[in-house]
């Protein structure tokens, strides 16, 4: 019996994995596999929960981003990087740190895109990349843009935010006070210290004609040095918010 829901499910994977980066309807996924829609459905809700498929509309669905983290290789969702790469590559030129694009897809957030500077991110080359939620700028900024019910299930699988993370939000309207905070602010900022040495990020929304895809930010570290200035930073929002805009504008209108 395992055996056989082992087998239904990889069809199901690959028949998504055919078809991607665009979705199929449950219908054409039973049509296509030859396995019924209740069964369908039960294999699909398992899935998701193990954040390899995501639901992208009523009976609507597609590959996640775990399956490209499984690998370590490939893009997740070609067509939107391929659109947002080329502005992360001139944010990158004008800033010199580290640069990068995040979403979150089933209460996980991954960084799908990023150009390393003095900020090293990962320890060995991959093309997509698991990450703290709580902890980052990007996360933190597009937590404030999700619906209540998607926080919701973001908070019952990781609890609360803790410190180091963030701050010790002893209620969950508590934390829901502070995300409606952030909802007014065009940038976020965190930081955090480990070792002396202070890592600091800033982030700026993405978003397409359906409403927020994700996140751009940039991370750098004073490695013990005096933190930037003022003047510094505010120079590095404005170049994140000029690539937040033209993201957002060739994500909606195409180019």
């Amino acid at each position: 019996m395992i055996i056989k829901s082992v087998k239904k499910a990889s069809a199901i994977l690959k028949k998504l994995s055919d078809n991607y980066p665009d979705c199929l309807r449950l219908d054409e996924l039973s049509r296509h596999t030859g396995i019924n829609k209740s069964t369908c459905i039960h294999l699909l809700d398992t899935l998701i929960e193990e954040q390899l498929v995501e639901r992208s509309g009523h009976a609507v669905y597609r590959l996640a981003a775990g399956c490209f983290y499984l690998t370590r290789s490939g893009r997740f969702d070609n067509s939107r990087i391929s659109v947002c790469s080329p502005v992360l590559k001139w944010l990158y030129a004008k800033v010199n740190q580290t640069v990068l694009i995040a979403e979150i897809q089933n209460c996980t957030k991954y960084v799908v895109d990023y150009i390393e500077g003095e900020l090293q991110i990962v320890s060995s080359p991959a093309d997509i990349i698991v990450d703290d939620i709580y902890r980052t700028a990007t996360g933190r900024l597009i937590l404030s843009r999700m619906p209540r019910e998607n926080v919701a299930e973001v908070v019952y699988k990781h609890g609360l935010p803790r410190s180091p993370d963030w701050v010790d939000f002893k209620t969950y309207d508590e934390f829901e006070k502070e995300l409606s905070e952030l909802r007014k602010k065009t940038v976020i900022f965190a930081e955090s210290e480990s070792g002396g040495a202070v890592s600091s990020g800033i982030a700026a929304e993405i978003f397409d004609r359906k409403g927020n895809v994700g996140a751009v930010g940039i991370a750098y570290t004073n490695n013990g040095k005096e933190k930037i200035s003022l003047e510094q930073r505010q120079i590095y929002e404005k170049y994140l918010i000029k690539a937040s805009k033209e993201m957002s504008r060739r994500l909606s209108f195409g180019g």
